[in-house]
């Protein structure tokens, strides 16, 4: 399925009639589909619950949600979600950029999250399961939020792979490990965090 600047929700999401936001073309894709940007704008926050792969390949997709999450993971222990080329923007109040409750794996790839400071819980990628998963983030962009990756499961175990990731400037941490989880980090930058790398 697609989207554009100028679809709309009401079309079927196909290359001549888009949609206008990610959340108008997840429920016209089918699991294990993909969800394609065709030109620059801002395609509103969702909610996955399936198999997907949400790509701004060749342009610049953005999510703004400003008081908001952007993206949220609530999906089955089966499935695998990919975000890929995409900028998530916070305006300084947004909630978490990437909130990982269920699923899989999840796969951030060449994504940029920035200006998620609602309040000191905000993070730019928030991991709260209460099974297993796998978080793999690949040429991750996290400056300016509150704090950077916080990795948590009650249940099962998480894996965590960080390559090439920079996480630079926010209030508190840039990587935080807690329950149950195991985080593998290589050619990545952690700077200018006020309380730890």
């Amino acid at each position: 399925t697609w989207v554009s600047g100028v679809g709309s929700d009401a079309n079927p999401c196909s290359r001549t009639a888009p949609c206008k936001t990610f959340g108008g073309a997840i429920n016209k894709t089918a699991a294990a589909g993909e969800i394609s940007v065709l030109d620059p704008g801002g395609y509103g926050t969702v909610t996955i619950t399936k198999s997907i792969t949400i790509n701004g390949d060749g342009t610049l997709g953005g999510i703004l949600p400003a008081g908001a999450n952007g993206i949220t993971v609530n999906a089955l222990a089966t499935d695998k979600v990919v975000i890929r080329n995409l900028s998530i923007h916070g305006a300084n109040s947004g909630l978490d950029g990437v909130r990982y409750l269920s699923g899989g794996q999840l796969v951030l790839d060449n994504v940029t999250i920035s200006g998620f400071q609602a309040n000191a819980n905000s993070q730019a990628v928030d991991v709260s399961m209460a099974a297993s998963g796998k978080l793999i983030m690949k040429d991750v962009t996290i400056t300016n939020c509150e704090s950077g990756v916080r990795l948590n499961t009650t249940g099962g175990a998480l894996q965590a792979t960080l390559e090439n990731v920079t996480i630079v400037g926010t209030d508190l941490h840039a990587l935080e490990a807690h329950n149950n989880t195991v985080a593998t980090v290589s050619g990545s930058n952690f700077s200018h965090n006020f309380n730890a790398g």
